[in-house]
């Protein structure tokens, strides 16, 4: 099986990128913490604001021959024309609370996530017209 990500959204959509479409992705682990050294003191103020995660990843939609969609739209997604609109028009939520389960596999992984949607983008070139290329960030937990 080659790298595989799914991501399902409040309304039970799911989005899901086969083999070639994702190289890699970036999941992170962070402590946020506030750190301040006062005035004739060598020994810093620390408060731990507890921790973050984040996930990032870049993607090539290429046309497939799998649906995008894995069934759970009234249409099959195949081309990238098809699956940016299947992107912007359905997947994305508009629910300030609405929470996403992404689940990322590959041959050294599984690991699955609540997280919020922070950003989609592609880039229009119109010298590919096979591919289009874009990125997909999530932040860790939300819905409060």
């Amino acid at each position: 099986m080659g790298y595989a990500i799914t991501i399902t959204n409040a309304n039970g959509k799911k989005l899901r990128f086969y083999d070639a479409e994702v190289y890699s992705s970036t999941y992170a682990i962070n402590n946020k913490i506030f750190k301040q050294e006062l005035p004739e003191s060598d020994k810093p103020i620390i408060i731990n604001l507890g921790i973050s995660k984040s996930i990032n990843f870049p993607f090539r939609l290429l046309t497939t021959t799998e649906d995008m969609a894995v069934e759970t739209h009234t249409s099959t997604v195949l081309t990238p024309l098809e699956k940016i609109n299947y992107i912007r028009n359905v997947f994305i939520t508009k629910g300030l609370t609405d929470v996403y389960i992404i689940e990322i596999s590959n041959q050294n992984s599984n690991i699955t996530e609540n997280a919020t949607f922070e950003s989609f983008s592609v880039t229009l070139n119109s010298e590919k017209p096979n591919y289009v290329d874009g990125s997909f960030s999530f932040s860790g937990g939300g819905g409060v």
